[in-house]
């Protein structure tokens, strides 16, 4: 039986350890160098909200221990849940720079130096390594696949990105769609097949690893496209007439040639540590390659316009009213206490451009917070479960951008773009 060990327990790292401990039924042995990891996995709790972590928490078997040596001696496959970020100004939460770059690849190459390093001191073979960050294509066999051919040849090698969402990041990962792999042997791909099917029953999807670093910012990039597109539906009704909601509810029946319905719902923008970083991203590839059209450009930035607009919207309904404003919800999706990538910051990025005072009102991200007891105009920036009940303060206005971010208010106008009033 494969013994399983992970670099990098953080938000992404642990929930996939504490799963794959449960589901395995084997202890799963972990090193970040945050050690307040240790103090979450004894404590049973984690700072940030995780749909289903509690019972894994309470169940699972993760072992924290106090270095890479220690993870190394005891394993057989080693995955890598390490960061490759990009720097603030292109993770999504201001306008796209002019100038765009890719992921920083420093931590992921330090890591898995340190374990071949490591690898070649205890004179193990044999270990597969998997790495599961997000990169641009080519980055594994031009930064990674050098160092452990030089330290550790002797070593296996996988790179399987996982499809997930921080905040629901156990379901994501348990109820996959499919399993990516990208390997140059298919006996490595076997040994991962063999974890996974203890794991879920979904398809493993092997490919070359080029193809598999493709596929996985391709699949984030694909869902901005989405969001963009019903984005602009809604645009297009506000002007002619007509309901956003109809068209796209009438464009996701068409499942076999078309698409599936989700993401296609005009709101806010896309977010996440993902999606925003990996169209930036995938617009610095695309100019490197010389493409005829860098449509992944467009894609970042037809997200900071279709921003703006509802910045210049609110700017004229407050200017019009004289009502402060107020953003309900900072959090990049619904639900969960994450602002990475988050397209609330966005917007009040672009409100503070403008001179619009704002506040935002979050019980998920400031749980102490209170609502204001004054009208104020309200726009629906995170659809919180918590909204759809919400009572504003008579007099105010509130914009919902989703159409069904929160219930009829007494004495409160809302405002529903692109929908029919």
């Amino acid at each position: 039986m494969e013994r399983i060990g992970f670099i990098g327990l953080g938000k992404l790292g642990l929930p996939c350890a504490l799963a794959l401990s449960c589901k395995l039924g084997s202890e799963v042995v972990g090193f970040d160098l945050d050690n307040r990891i240790a103090g979450y996995i004894r404590s049973k709790s984690v700072p940030y909200l995780e749909e289903e972590i509690d019972p894994y928490l309470h169940s699972g078997n993760v072992k924290y221990v106090q270095s890479v040596k220690e993870v190394v001696s005891v394993s057989s496959t080693i995955f890598f849940a390490i960061q490759t970020p990009h720097e603030p100004q292109f993770e999504g939460n201001v306008p796209v720079p002019n100038d765009t770059a890719d992921f920083n690849y420093e931590f992921l190459r330090n890591a898995v130096k340190e374990v071949c390093e490591e690898i070649k001191k205890q004179g193990k073979s044999g270990i597969l390594l998997v790495v599961i960050s997000t990169v641009l294509p080519g980055t594994m066999r031009r930064e990674i696949l050098p160092i452990i051919n030089e330290l550790c040849p002797e070593t296996e090698f996988c790179y399987n990105p996982f499809f997930i969402a921080m905040g629901t990041t156990i379901p994501d990962f348990i109820n996959p769609e499919f399993i990516l792999v990208g390997s140059d042997e298919q006996n490595s791909i076997s040994r991962l097949a063999t974890i996974y099917s203890k794991v879920n029953s979904a398809p493993l999807v092997s490919m070359q690893i080029e193809s598999a670093e493709l596929t996985k910012v391709a699949y984030n990039t694909f869902i901005g496209f989405k969001i963009v597109f019903a984005n602009t539906i809604a645009e297009i009704v506000s002007k002619t007439g007509g309901d956003s909601d109809e068209v796209t509810d009438a464009l996701a029946k068409a499942s076999s040639r078309l698409m599936s319905g989700r993401y296609l719902r005009a709101g806010m923008a896309d977010g996440g540590g993902c999606h925003p970083r990996d169209q930036i991203a995938m617009s610095h590839l695309s100019n490197e390659l010389n493409l005829s059209v860098n449509t992944f450009d467009w894609l970042a930035r037809a997200r900071d316009s279709q921003t703006k607009r509802q910045a210049e919207f609110i700017e004229r309904i407050a200017d019009e009213k004289r009502l402060p404003v107020v953003l309900l919800g900072r959090a990049y999706k619904k639900n969960v206490n994450l602002t990475v990538g988050s397209p609330a910051d966005l917007l009040s990025s672009f409100l503070g451009k403008f001179g619009v005072e704002h506040i935002f009102y979050d019980p998920h991200v400031y749980p102490n917070q209170s609502l204001p007891e004054t009208p104020a105009l309200f726009f629906i920036s995170c659809n919180h479960d918590v909204f759809k009940n919400l009572q504003l303060p008579k007099k105010s206005i509130c914009i919902d951008p989703w159409g069904d971010a929160i219930s009829d208010c007494n004495g409160v106008e809302i405002l529903r773009p692109g929908r029919t009033v």
